[in-house]
Parts: C-alpha cells; structure tokens; sequence
C-alpha cells in the first residue's frame, strides 16, 4: 500500500546503544521500543526493498520535552549513488512528553535499496524517536 514503517531502533549505525543513542524498551503509545537521540548522533537505517521509486512524505513519531526544539537533518540516497536524493530539515513539535508526529516532508526514494540517516541540526539535548513512517505519494 505503499507505507513503510521503520522502528527507530532498527538502525544499521549505531548498531548498539552508544553514549548518545540509547535504545530502550517503550512503556506507552502501543509499546515496543524507543530511541533516544542526544547531542549531535548521527542514526542511520537501509530501506532493503522499496517496491517503487519516487516521492514519499516522512515523518517522523517523536517524544520531546523542550519548548524550543532543533529540527532534524534527514539525508537520504539510493544504494548506487554517492550523491543524496534528499537533504531536509524537518521541524520536530514541542510534545510536552508526549508522542505525536512530525509534519510531513518529501523525499525521493529510488526503486530498491535506500540509506537514510538522521541527525540534528546542531548538537542539542535530547528527543526521543519512536518510529519513521514514509508514505508513498501517487498523483494522479
């Protein structure tokens, strides 16, 4: 249907918990599990399979408890291509410890393998990430 959810904590970089980028298990909103995202980390996941290339609306399912937040640098390129397709800012809402979703941005996503990476767009306290959704968009 054109919808892939990736769990922010299935991450090919770092693979583990480091000093910045915590993994945790998630005791609210369905639960599962969680990543805490600190200063300047960089995360970064691997699309395996995307069944068709072209622009996808992400956002992404956040927890923050700071009034004034730093977006996220969101980077994304096709497994053959050293250049990105996509380079965005995406603003991240004060939730008052809550999850809610960013607002949607676009990207390009190739047919395929893809590599994404998030990080913030200075180093900066913390925020936590549930889940990214991409959502394929169809004109029609």
């Amino acid at each position: 249907d054109g919808i892939i959810i990736v769990p922010a904590t299935s991450c090919t970089e770092p693979p583990e918990p480091t000093k910045n980028v915590l993994f945790m298990d998630s005791m609210s909103d369905g639960g599962g599990t969680q990543l805490h995202h600190r200063e300047d980390a960089c995360v970064s996941y691997v699309l395996q399979d995307v069944k068709f290339a072209g622009t996808y609306s992400v956002s992404f399912r956040v927890c923050t408890v700071h009034l004034e937040e730093v977006p996220i640098l969101l980077t994304v390129s096709p497994e053959d291509k050293e250049v990105p397709t996509s380079v965005v800012s995406v603003p991240v809402p004060y939730t008052i410890g809550d999850w809610k979703d960013t607002d949607s941005i676009s990207v390009e996503l190739a047919e395929g393998m893809n590599e994404f990476s998030f990080t913030r767009e200075m180093a900066v306290f913390g925020m936590t990430v549930k889940e990214i959704r991409l959502s394929r968009v169809c004109y029609s």
